[in-house]
């Protein structure tokens, strides 16, 4: 089994998410989270987020 390309890591992550450890999971949710609110300007959304976890 070769190197981990970007390719082979969404592919996982898209099929096999209950393999991923409670912690990934998180990560994961907080990485997601995160694009979702990079292009906003509104504040409202960043401090939703940041109460809510």
């Amino acid at each position: 089994m070769g190197d981990i390309t970007i390719e082979k890591a969404d592919y996982i992550i898209a099929h096999y998410t209950d393999l991923l450890t409670l912690a990934e999971r998180k990560a994961l949710r907080h990485h997601v989270s995160t694009i979702k609110l990079e292009g906003t300007a509104d504040g409202r959304l960043s401090r939703l987020y940041l109460k809510t976890g």
